[in-house]
């Protein structure tokens, strides 16, 4: 008689789990296209390689590349405008003085630093 009763709420305590994961998969199937965008959206969006995330990532070292091939290009100009500015004799000392510190063998050579 106990077992009876115990297998009756036994079986009617299944019923009502059978039932709640019933409801879940008609909630499911109801929405199910809702479901497989959603999923789609999060893969696509922040789990795959070619994700928004990545995306962005990678536009931002674009753009810091960018920037440092911009930076090249005038070191590049200001170098260039040097060069050409070395063409004859006095200007080419002056330049080796100035950058590098050169001097003549009789020349004692001062060099001021601001602090």
């Amino acid at each position: 008689m106990i077992t009876l009763i115990f297998f009756r709420t036994f079986v009617a305590d299944m019923k009502k789990e059978i039932s709640k994961i019933s409801g879940i998969w008609d909630f499911i199937g109801r929405y199910k296209y809702y479901f497989v965008v959603g999923i789609v959206v999060l893969v696509v969006g922040f789990l795959d390689e070619n994700s928004v995330l990545h995306r962005h990532q990678r536009n931002m070292v674009i753009q810091d590349l960018k920037k440092e091939i911009e930076d090249y290009r005038q070191r590049y100009e200001k170098d260039t405008r040097d060069l050409n500015g070395l063409s004859d004799a006095k200007s080419l000392e002056k330049f080796a003085r100035e950058k590098y510190f050169m001097h003549h063998d009789d020349e004692d050579l001062f060099v001021v630093v601001n602090p």
